[in-house]
């Protein structure tokens, strides 16, 4: 690959972010947040939501301590874009859960 880039006079970097705006940018990161006095939680209760354009989201509580976690794989045209979309949802979730 870094020899058809080099004969097309591109670097590797230049050739990924040529794939991000043909794919988008995949983003993905995890929140942990301890909760007081919940104590017992199963880890398999999860909820996952998956978006139209392939982003997901998933809540699980964490199986070993009273922590609430949350974890999301955004796409989005570029990096910033999906870094402030996981921003936005990271706010919502823990004004929505009183974090």
């Amino acid at each position: 690959m870094a020899a058809c880039c080099k004969k097309q006079g591109k670097t590797l970097c230049d050739r990924l972010h040529e794939l991000y705006t043909e794919y988008g940018y995949y983003y993905d990161a995890q929140a942990s947040y301890k909760l007081q006095g919940i104590a017992g939680l199963q880890a398999t209760n999860l909820l996952k939501y998956k978006m139209k354009n392939g982003s997901w989201i998933a809540i699980r509580p964490s199986g070993t301590e009273p922590k609430l976690k949350m974890y999301c794989s955004l796409v989005e045209k570029d990096e910033a874009a999906a870094k402030k979309k996981f921003a936005v949802i990271r706010k919502n979730f823990e004004h929505v859960f009183d974090l």
